[in-house]
């Protein structure tokens, strides 16, 4: 009896604790679109941004713009620039007012489907992936198929690349990601991203649907802010990490890591079936795997392919890497992903 008493209280303790989150995450609304894939964008004013929520952003005021841009990095969209490249699904169904933010409704099941309340939203510093020279099978629940360019001095201003899928299963949402810092969009199973990292680090991810779909990622520094700006493909700007979030970012990256990464619960001792990419290794090449072209690294205004990329996989039998000659047209690139389970990954 008073087991089962405890147990009560206990849940009751964990709802109370959920819907105070809820009510945190949820802001009031202008507008809400039921996306075709069952999620909720909630419309939100600009004056009840999120990043509110951070006493160190009281006053802080919302930079609307990059302030300047590397060269190479136009400003505007090219005229052969496809503008529908990338859509997210819920624009199907409506779009925001001026002055307000698209933010994906959280509910009770995606809080319920991290590993405490606390850490919801959060992504743990230690998944940071740390090549190797030799990479054996880790037991780690993170996986990943990466390539890396470092700079001990920590000089990376910013970094773009070309990312192509073929065929993939989930929905084109953009998860963004901050160590020890609330400011996860959204995410779904396997991420195809770009991730820059000194003792802070963003990482930032695309998932996307459609039978082959392409996109740009790029991320740069403001000189004068100091802020991180994140643009998808050459027009749109979907908006920047403070400056003051970072201690050592504040002064560049120190390592640019370009690829694939998946989440392996081992059910039943089983690895995951979730796909990396397109679900085809990197080896079966164009039109089966996914694959990033024309990496670029900015250093000192300058925007240039990297001299040499480090490939690292945590096990090559489930997902794995294969890097191309620099070509003139797609420039420094590779291919990468995987199935997953299988007869040689158990």
């Amino acid at each position: 009896m008073i087991s089962r008493m405890m147990a009560e209280e206990y849940d009751d303790t964990r709802d109370a604790e959920i819907d105070e989150l809820l009510k945190k995450l949820n802001k009031p609304a202008l507008k809400s679109i039921k996306s075709p894939d069952g999620d909720i964008i909630d419309c939100v004013h600009m004056k009840n941004h999120p990043i509110y929520d951070n006493p160190l952003f009281k006053n802080h005021t919302i930079q609307m713009r990059p302030s300047s841009y590397p060269k190479g990095w136009n400003k505007e969209a090219s005229k052969n620039q496809n503008h529908s490249m990338v859509m997210q699904l819920w624009t199907i169904n409506g779009k925001c007012p001026k002055n307000s933010i698209p933010i994906i409704r959280t509910r009770r099941k995606n809080i319920l489907q991290a590993e405490s309340v606390e850490r919801y939203g959060r992504k743990d510093p230690n998944s940071l992936p740390q090549p190797k020279p030799t990479n054996p099978p880790s037991n780690t629940t993170n996986e990943y198929a990466i390539v890396t360019v470092n700079s001990p001095q920590g000089k990376f201003h910013g970094a773009q690349a070309d990312i192509n899928v073929w065929k993939p299963k989930y929905g084109l949402w953009v998860a963004l990601f901050l160590a020890a810092t609330p400011l996860k969009l959204v995410g779904r199973c396997s991420r195809d991203f770009m991730v820059m990292t000194s003792l802070d680090f963003l990482f930032i991810g695309l998932l996307m649907n459609t039978k082959r779909q392409a996109a740009t990622i790029l991320d740069v520094q403001d000189p004068r802010t100091g802020n991180w700006w994140l643009r998808l493909g050459y027009y749109q700007i979907l908006g920047y990490w403070p400056s003051s979030l970072f201690s050592n970012l504040k002064n560049g990256a120190s390592e640019i890591h370009w690829g694939g990464e998946i989440t392996n619960y081992k059910e039943d001792s089983q690895h995951t079936s979730t796909n990396m990419g397109s679900g085809r290794f990197g080896y079966e090449g164009y039109k089966k795997a996914s694959y990033f072209m024309n990496l670029e690294i900015e250093e000192d205004g300058v925007t240039k392919p990297p001299e040499s990329l480090t490939p690292f996989v945590t096990n090559q039998n489930c997902y794995n890497v294969i890097r191309n000659p620099f070509h003139p047209q797609l420039g420094a690139s590779f291919y990468y992903g995987g199935p997953g389970q299988n007869a040689m990954c158990k």
